[in-house]
């Protein structure tokens, strides 16, 4: 009867063991691996993140789709092997008892070998998931905004809507906070409390127009007239004091800076194919649609997905031939491809 009770204990002493071992970057062979160890604290109040599982992404130059899941120790700590250079590490640190992730820290450097132990603050989050809707149909392509109180952060917290009109903001701030929608010239706005860990829903009815937009956009018209027609004149003028032997200049076309389309109107065979695609693939394939080709960090950090992440959610969206990335030296621009589009074959 002994053995009965105490079995249970150590199945669990073992199971929590096994999920604290770390999953190790793979490393290049030519690499001497240092160990590292990172001290996770919260942000507010520098309290100890102890026994949270942990999800790291290291992105650098010579090392990109690595990665760290494991448990933090009674300590907060963290520990792994990681080739010497400079890395780009986003984490995040979960409670199994909330639905959802508790505290999360983006686009933090982190030197190797320059310390063997780093502590590492992450800010409390939440997740927020929502629609909007305008007289009754569920709205695609607008853009969502959240604005807190105390947010410090310099990246926006943004998101569009899909063709269903939903948006998901994971990683979002948590507190008071309001959440803009906009789309053409209707808007909203509405105020919504987010608790850490927790999942937060929230429905967005478009109601008013937006007057200062259209009046900015007037005023710039007309700034954009006057300078196309002082530049014409400049132009005449140059042209009057030329000597009669004209050389022509060869145009120069700098390759890193694309040329953004309009934003795509959705028809029935496009529909059907992002049907088929998740989440996070709908997502980057909204954004492409609404504002045209954009460089991959821009869109990243748009939708907040972590990098490893983003970059395999890439790979699978050009495997199936509805994105391209064109890369110009240390630029990747991503656009939706002429298959996806038109259903015609892309130009080589």
């Amino acid at each position: 009867m002994q053995y009965v009770k105490i079995m249970p204990i150590i199945l669990v002493l073992v199971s929590s063991f096994a999920a604290a071992a770390p999953s190790v970057p793979s490393l290049p062979a030519d690499d001497n691996p240092v160990a590292m160890t990172l001290q996770l604290l919260a942000s507010s109040g520098g309290t100890l993140l102890a026994r949270l599982f942990v999800q790291c992404d290291f992105d650098s130059a010579a090392l990109s789709g690595a990665y760290y899941e494991g448990f933090s120790n009674p300590a907060g700590e963290i520990s792994f092997e990681l080739s010497p250079g400079s890395y780009s590490v986003d984490c995040s640190a979960d409670n199994s008892s909330t639905p959802a992730y508790d505290y999360y820290r983006q686009d933090f450097t982190l030197d190797v070998p320059a310390k063997s132990r780093v502590p590492i603050f992450l800010s409390q989050v939440s997740t927020l998931f929502g629609s909007v809707s305008n007289n009754g149909s569920f709205v695609q392509g607008s853009q969502i905004q959240l604005r807190c109180a105390g947010d410090i952060s310099e990246t926006p917290v943004y998101s569009v809507t899909d063709e269903y009109g939903s948006f998901l903001m994971k990683n979002a701030p948590s507190g008071d906070c309001v959440v803009y929608a906009r789309h053409d010239t209707a808007a909203t706005s509405t105020p919504v409390n987010l608790r850490v860990g927790q999942i937060s829903n929230v429905d967005l009815q478009l109601e008013y127009a937006l007057e200062q937009p259209a009046s900015w956009l007037n005023s710039n018209v007309y700034t954009a007239i006057l300078a196309v027609l002082v530049l014409i004149i400049l132009a005449y003028l140059a042209y009057r004091a030329k000597p009669a032997q004209v050389v022509k200049e060869k145009q120069f076309v700098a390759p890193h800076e694309p040329v953004k389309q309009a934003s795509h109107p959705v028809d029935a065979r496009m529909s059907a194919v992002i049907s088929t695609l998740d989440e996070r693939e709908k997502s980057v394939v909204s954004y492409l649609l609404e504002h045209g080709a954009s460089r991959e960090s821009t869109v990243r950090k748009a939708l907040m997905i972590p990098k490893a992440t983003f970059f395999r959610v890439v790979k699978r969206l050009e495997t199936k031939r509805i994105i391209r990335v064109d890369k110009h030296e240390n630029r990747a621009v991503m656009r939706p491809t002429k298959w996806f589009l038109t259903g015609k074959q892309d130009e080589a």
